[in-house]
């Protein structure tokens, strides 16, 4: 896909989730000025939508405060149409998550000081957003809560980039606590919703070290609910009962990492890093990233390079449409809002089955998308949303400054998101290369007086394939709370769980949901007819 936005070029869309859609962009400016960036835009069912808004927003202004060479840089924050969108560092590389999947697969464990040269990295820039401060001065003491693989990426030259702060707050402006991230790398203190501290990321990120050194899942369970079992009971064997070898003083450093009480564990992450440092001198280990490089192209090989054509492909045709080097890309069809700045203000003129775990031993790692391909993020922080509309205004003056008002209300307090709400699970985007592959469906019963038809037909394939449409059609199409695109929508799943919820909308339309268990090889065909609201 090639479509210009704003003052950027969309190359390829990466991932949707949660409230956001990720692509791969180009900027091409003046000068022959270009590079390669991840926007992060608001899905099309959000905007206008206040509250979604002003968490956007209060992300990239968290975001925008930070700057360290392990965390990735927010380089731009600005509206197109409508829609909020972030231009943030594109990391020429691939999560911890997908480098242990592919360890896994090629057989290659991760070595020792290649572990613990991401988690030193994670861990530095974990300790500066407990020391960063604001432009005002004051301590950020910011807390990431979604610690895990999927949210460390690692360039193909070894350097470590922690990223994702969509779920981010600061420690002393919590009142009341939200379980936020994912169950298999949440603390014990998550669980129980007591006021959290940087302790709690510092066990998110020693599952992240066991993990990396023992070449397998420590919590992750059959099901999303084994999972949260496992974790909230948060036994961890110790790893030399099942590796005999493995170095006693790593050991000891794991096992403080993962106390279940937090004040048996490091009390901060300094602490942990002189452990780190200490470990390192101790075993002799080279963690540089030097190291990390070598093991990367010694696992990706081939790969590298092969990404690299690629991206050399896509600039060169970015460069094209952008070839006059006076000109910036114009947007087609619609002009750029004003630019924000992270104050939200204009720039310039307004330019486990239950019960216990069964086994104590974590399963091991195993190469495909099982392994880390389901992995949801337990968001309160969505659920409890108040989605009203944002009041209409002619002057866009007027909406910026009535979000930068929101936002300065809002603080990092919880009380818009707390447990009186209903639960969901929103599943966060996963960047470069992680797919969301979840669900499919075929027999289905009405829900709500609307009309909505549906169709069932056998197919000889083992996959369910979905054909669906809306009147209007540009509905926004979700599966169980992953977004899958817009109608006419046709795609086909050869896995899935049921029963599936399958999940229409369109802002200013009423939406339609339809509940389904279906059975593989069948062809689905639903037609949905969505009334307007009344104004």
């Amino acid at each position: 896909m090639l479509s210009e936005f704003g003052r950027y070029l969309i190359l390829k869309k990466i991932a949707v989730g949660g409230m956001a859609e990720i692509f791969l962009a180009r900027r091409v400016s003046m000068g022959q000025f270009s590079k390669f960036v991840v926007l992060k835009r608001l899905s099309p069912e959000y905007q206008g939508k206040r509250s979604f808004e002003r968490l956007f927003l209060t992300e990239a202004k968290l975001t925008g405060r930070l700057s360290h060479p392990n965390i990735v840089q927010l380089n731009d924050l600005g509206q197109v149409d409508g829609s909020y969108f972030m231009a943030m560092e594109y990391i020429h590389g691939v999560s911890s998550a997908e480098m242990m999947s592919k360890a896994a697969q090629q057989r290659k464990p991760v070595p020792l000081g290649v572990a613990l040269g991401i988690v030193f990295s994670t861990a530095r820039a974990l300790a500066y957003c407990g020391q960063a401060l604001s432009h005002e001065g004051e301590s950020l003491d910011l807390l990431h809560h979604d610690i895990s693989p999927h949210n460390i990426q690692i360039r193909f030259d070894g350097v470590v980039k922690l990223l994702d702060f969509g779920v981010a707050t600061q420690a002393q402006r919590q009142e009341g606590s939200s379980r936020r991230g994912k169950f298999a790398y949440m603390s014990p203190e998550a669980f129980s919703r007591q006021h959290l501290d940087q302790r709690s990321d510092l066990f998110s990120l020693g599952v992240v070290l066991y993990e990396l050194t023992m070449g397998r899942r420590l919590f992750k369970g059959r099901n999303q609910q084994e999972t949260k079992q496992k974790a909230e009971y948060c036994e961890v064997p110790a790893p030399s009962s099942i590796h005999p070898q493995f170095p006693k003083v790593l050991e000891g450093l794991i096992l403080k990492a993962l106390a279940k009480d937090k004040n048996a564990r490091f009390q901060s992450f300094e602490e942990l890093i002189l452990a780190l440092e200490s470990l390192n001198k101790e075993l002799n280990i080279d963690s540089s990233s030097e190291r990390v490089a070598r093991y990367l192209r010694d696992l990706y090989s081939d790969d590298i390079e092969k990404r690299s054509l690629q991206l050399q492909a896509l600039a060169a045709r970015a460069e094209v449409i952008g070839s006059d080097p006076l000109d910036e890309i114009n947007t087609l069809g619609a002009k750029e809002s004003a630019p924000v700045n992270l104050s939200g203000k204009p720039i310039g003129q307004l330019p486990t089955s239950m019960g216990l775990p069964q086994s104590k031993t974590p399963a091991p790692l195993e190469g495909g998308d099982g392994l880390f391909g389901k992995e949801e993020v337990e968001s309160e922080v969505l659920a409890g949303i108040n989605a009203e509309k944002t009041p209409s205004a002619e002057d866009p003056r007027q909406k910026l400054e009535s979000l930068q008002q929101d936002l300065a209300a809002l603080g990092q307090a919880d009380k818009d998101w707390d447990e009186n709400h209903s639960q969901v699970n929103s599943l966060r985007y996963m960047i470069f290369g992680l797919l969301l592959l979840l669900v499919t469906a075929a027999s289905a019963y009405y829900l709500g007086s609307q009309q909505l038809d549906s169709k069932v037909t056998v197919s000889t394939s083992n996959k369910t394939k979905f054909i669906i449409s809306s009147e209007p059609s540009g509905a926004t199409v979700s599966v169980s709370g992953v977004r899958w695109g817009i109608t006419p929508l046709d795609m086909e799943q050869d896995s899935f769980e049921v029963p599936i919820t399958i999940h229409i909308s369109k802002p200013g339309f009423e939406a339609k949901s339809i509940q389904m268990s279906p059975k593989p090889g069948s062809v689905l065909q639903v037609q949905v007819n969505l009334p307007q609201k009344s104004p």
